[in-house]
């Protein structure tokens, strides 16, 4: 039989942080984050992709990758996972510094609504950009569209730690536990 319901306490030894962003490194936040949100693609113990919060498609020459939202997976708020949800996501994660190389390699993100799906151009090849989006450390983890545009900053002069999330309520994901 299944079970649903429980809690989950985590310790850990660490130095905390000012934030609750599953995008920051440390364990402060790794520990809790890896239960609470997946990101865009799973990987096995060998390496081998899988979708994860959404379905995809890889172009032959490996420099588009097309994604869209697996369906019936849905956030620990009930909301269905969306294609604004997936931009929004991309988006935010563009702007932390774990994701340089990646935002390096991008060239472009084409939405196409009407089929539910965004492609991302990379203008190089680069091993690492399927690794990082399959991640298990959370860099590039999908939250709901409104988290994500509730800590966006308009300040250009913003630092990756004005613009992270800090409420417990906010920390919205898919994954098994929820906070």
């Amino acid at each position: 039989d299944s079970i649903y319901g429980g809690v989950l306490n985590i310790a850990y030894v660490g130095a905390g942080g000012a934030n609750l962003d599953p995008t920051g490194s440390g364990w402060d936040r790794y520990i809790w984050s890896t239960n609470v949100v997946e990101n865009f693609l799973t990987r096995d113990s060998d390496g081998n992709i899988y979708p994860g919060v959404c379905d995809f498609e890889l172009s032959e020459d490996n420099l588009t990758l097309t994604l869209w939202p697996r369906e019936g997976v849905k956030f620990h708020n009930g909301e269905l996972v969306t294609i604004d949800d997936l931009r929004a996501s991309i988006e935010y994660n563009k702007t932390t510094q774990m994701l340089d190389y990646v935002r390096e390699l991008l060239d472009d993100i084409v939405m196409d609504y009407d089929a539910g799906k965004m492609t991302l151009k990379f203008h190089t090849y680069n091993v690492q950009t399927l690794y990082q989006l399959s991640s298990n450390n959370c860099y590039m983890c999908v939250l709901p569209a409104s988290v994500w545009q509730a800590y966006k900053s308009s300040d250009p002069e913003a630092t990756d730690e004005d613009v992270k999330i800090i409420e417990a309520k906010d920390c919205i994901g898919t994954g098994p536990y929820m906070i």
